[in-house]
């Protein structure tokens, strides 16, 4: 007796055919995708010049437009980048694996820790910089800023697991803890997840409302008394905007959008901003009314260049009286004023803390100063 065609017969008949056409699609997109991201110029076009045809060819294998659609349809249908640096994670996060002598990854797996006599020479140079400032009068905080591959490990590929113990920033935190000069950011940026994001997620670098955390935990580490601004004072709003660095590496930017958080006009600001060569050249930025008085205190913030000044700038500025923006510290900084000294470098840069009292006098490259008005 002959079987009649059931419902389940044509349920995977469907999914059968719709696994043989995702792969056809796939392969297809793939092979197309390797053409057109080889050099895509004469030489190329002319392995495949069958005289008449050549134009078909020029136009398949020259034309950006496909290639961006290409790319589009890889990434919304596969959620891939032809680009092996790079990692797609959930949530529209790109993690880079490489940048320039850092690699991302086998950090993150613990498979290029610090020896012991490197942790060590970390917290002895540590402890000697504070000691320097502390004979000058001066508090000194380190803080260090993780990389978005730490706080948004959830968004990687599971089988990547958590964060080593054995990764750079987790032996010397390990090691650090109880030291009062020292801030790992990692605990408080993860727990303010709960209140929006807090890193692009097209670069590692924080957003505003990631600046705004970091201000806040170290601020509240020294505790100096400033009048500081609280989260119910700003509000932050989520765009659009064209991916950044990271994407831009991977040649998706157009496609990749970035997340970005930023505030609003209702935070004002109130201070001046300009750059140090001897005595202080001052321009005004803005001049409106700040929500909090202004504390007298005054800082020298260290922000290593990875670490964004720029978004860090109107939060300490708005609530200090005097803040002087360095690129890295050395001898000079005691001279330049403020009651603390804050010291930022980023998970990434761990490694420049080895060699940190050996900075010559002049390798600072640029000072900017910020002055109440």
């Amino acid at each position: 007796m002959k079987r009649s065609f059931s419902k389940k017969d044509f349920i995977f008949t469907v999914l059968f055919v719709g696994i043989v056409l995702s792969g056809t699609l796939f392969f297809g997109i793939t092979m197309l995708s390797d053409q057109l991201h080889g050099d895509v110029n004469d030489s190329v076009i002319g392995e495949h010049d069958t005289g008449v045809f050549e134009p078909v060819y020029r136009a398949v294998y020259g034309n950006s437009e496909l290639d961006d659609i290409i790319k589009k349809v890889s990434y919304a249908l596969f959620h891939e980048i032809e680009n092996e640096n790079f990692i797609v994670g959930s949530d529209g996060f790109i993690f880079e694996i490489r940048s320039d002598d850092y690699d991302y990854l086998l950090d993150y797996m613990g498979e290029t820790p610090f020896s012991d006599e490197e942790l060590q020479t970390i917290a002895s140079n540590i402890g000697k910089r504070r000691q320097m400032f502390e004979s000058a009068g001066k508090c000194y905080i380190l803080a260090v800023i993780p990389n978005s591959v730490r706080i948004y490990s959830d968004c990687l590929p599971l089988h990547y697991g958590d964060p080593s113990d054995n990764s750079r920033l987790s032996r010397l935190s390990t090691l650090m803890d109880s030291d009062p000069s020292y801030i790992d950011l990692t605990r408080a940026l993860t727990e303010a997840k709960s209140r929006g994001y807090v890193y692009n997620n097209t670069e590692d670098s924080v957003n505003a409302l990631g600046a705004y955390v970091i201000y806040r935990a170290v601020a509240d580490r020294i505790n100096d008394g400033a009048v500081l601004c609280g989260e119910e004072d700003l509000r932050f709003y989520t765009h659009l905007t064209p991916g950044k660095s990271a994407t831009r590496r991977a040649g998706v930017a157009d496609i990749v959008k970035n997340r970005t958080v930023s505030y609003t006009d209702d935070y004002k600001l109130t201070f001046k901003v300009g750059s140090r060569d001897g005595d202080p050249l001052v321009y005004t930025q803005t001049k409106r009314n700040f929500v909090a008085d202004v504390s007298g205190k005054s800082l020298v913030i260290a922000v290593d260049p990875d670490a964004g000044m720029y978004q860090l700038m109107p939060f300490f500025s708005n609530a200090y009286g005097y803040v002087t923006y360095v690129s890295s510290v050395s001898g000079m900084t005691v001279g330049y004023g403020g009651d603390t000294v804050i010291e930022f470098v980023t998970e990434r840069n761990l490694a420049s803390l080895i060699d940190m009292n050996d900075i010559a006098l002049n390798d600072i490259e640029e000072v900017n100063v910020s002055e109440k008005t």
